[in-house]
């Protein structure tokens, strides 16, 4: 396995470009850089004998490949590219966080960075950044997905994805308030209204309704879904409260709806059904 950075990483950079403008330790504004390493598993040294077909047109008859390095697909990949990558990092002075291995940190350079998967994102000055984008070209080919800022002058991108939420930032360096804006993965509000079938529903303004005493006794004693209900609902529940990390406004509604994640009634379900319809509005 390899370790992943928590989302609210991704939040801490984002603020952190954004408010400490002109602060004494660092005068010069900060640059958010985005990198995409291009075929990641292949860079780590195979730690175990793999062997796999040869590719086609290479066949031979009772002939095979020995992996010298890893492959997408191998069940150690990502742990031995989190491996190769680390070590470069740690070469050139950067400090591995303790409570996670995926952030990193120079003190010297004020360059903090963070790695999900094949994806860096990486905050420091213009010039670290530069510096630490020269030390990524010494080992991997990658693409640079964005340089966010809020310099017009040296055309800052000012939007970009990672990981599939989009960042945009509002203001520029002589704005007294500049924003970062995250905004969630839509995927999973159209896989929710999707596998619910509510594309053609009409939209809702709350994602829950106040329940009488009265109401709440009859719901319970609704029947249950059978096993392959129950199962969708969980399965429907959860992509809601991953949403819910980036949808403040639909939090409080799914806790509830976890909470019948047991044994969930029609009522429970007719309750998801209402989410997404306020999703899809």
């Amino acid at each position: 396995f390899s370790s992943m950075p928590p989302l609210e990483s991704v939040k801490i950079l984002c603020s952190m470009m954004a408010t400490l403008k002109g602060s004494r330790v660092r005068r010069k504004n900060l640059k958010l850089r985005l990198y995409d390493i291009s075929r990641a598993h292949f860079y780590g040294e195979a730690q175990r004998k793999v062997y796999v077909t040869l590719p086609e047109g290479d066949e031979q008859e009772g002939m095979c490949g020995n992996l010298r390095t890893t492959m997408y697909g191998t069940q150690d990949a990502s742990k031995i590219w989190q491996e190769d990558y680390v070590d470069l990092l740690s070469q050139a002075q950067y400090q591995r966080g303790r409570s996670n291995g995926a952030v990193f940190y120079s003190q010297e350079r004020g360059t903090r960075i963070l790695v999900h998967g094949d994806d860096f994102m990486v905050l420091a000055k213009q010039d670290d950044v530069n510096s630490f984008e020269e030390l990524l070209r010494s080992k991997y080919e990658y693409k640079k997905t964005a340089n966010l800022g809020y310099d017009r002058e040296a055309n800052d991108d000012t939007e970009a994805v990672f990981l599939n939420l989009v960042i945009k930032l509002r203001g520029d360096n002589s704005a007294k308030t500049r924003e970062c804006i995250i905004e969630p993965d839509t995927r999973h509000v159209a896989s929710l209204v999707n596998d619910l079938g509510m594309e053609k529903s009409k939209g809702l303004d709350c994602p829950s309704e106040k329940r009488s005493v009265d109401r709440q006794i009859a719901d319970s004693r609704l029947p249950l879904l059978d096993a392959s209900g129950k199962s969708q609902y969980r399965s429907l529940v959860m992509r809601a409260a991953y949403l819910a990390q980036d949808r403040p406004d639909i939090g409080e509604t799914t806790k509830g709806l976890a909470r019948r994640m047991n044994e969930p009634t029609e009522g429970d379900w007719g309750r998801l059904k209402r989410l997404a319809r306020y999703l899809k509005k």
